[in-house]
């Protein structure tokens, strides 16, 4: 049995995060078809400076620590921009935490947080390549609705 606990905060929980986004950078790296090369340029210092401009009620971050290890094994970041607009703007947990429930104990966290806070509306980018996880986010009411592209 995991002996778990989450943590839930602010941008003071962002330096705990870095070490597991660049897990997940590492991912979206292998599975980009093509930007790989942005992924590769990308730092946690960069990312987390697009994190840094929201005021500190409208960004919420949820840590997974193992208790017995004494080491986080996931996160969620969700942020609600000036329009209101909520997004789960980062996930991930370790491979070896995965099927224990931990992805949904985060997502619906990061929901509650968002309706407490009465957005209007609640987003999640996918970034190509990873659409593994898109049934993972629709069993959990999310769907497709526009696809974006950006030039190379």
């Amino acid at each position: 049995m995991l002996n778990i606990e989450i943590i839930s905060g602010s941008k003071e929980l962002l330096e705990y995060v870095g070490p597991l986004w660049d897990k997940l950078n590492n991912h979206h790296k292998n599975k980009s078809i093509n930007f790989k090369e942005k992924y590769e340029k990308l730092s946690f210092k960069e990312r987390s400076n697009g994190f840094l401009i929201y005021k500190k009620d409208n960004i919420n971050i949820n840590l997974v620590k193992d208790k017995d290890k004494k080491i986080y094994v996931g996160y969620c970041v969700s942020t609600i921009n000036s329009g209101l607009v909520g997004e789960v703007s980062s996930l991930y947990i370790e491979p070896e935490y995965r099927k224990y429930g931990i992805g949904d104990e985060l997502i619906k966290r990061a929901i509650k947080w968002l309706d407490d806070n009465k957005v209007n509306k609640k987003i999640i980018g996918v970034a190509v390549g990873n659409e593994d996880v898109l049934k993972f986010y629709e069993r959990l009411g999310f769907r497709s609705r526009t696809i974006i592209l950006e030039q190379c």
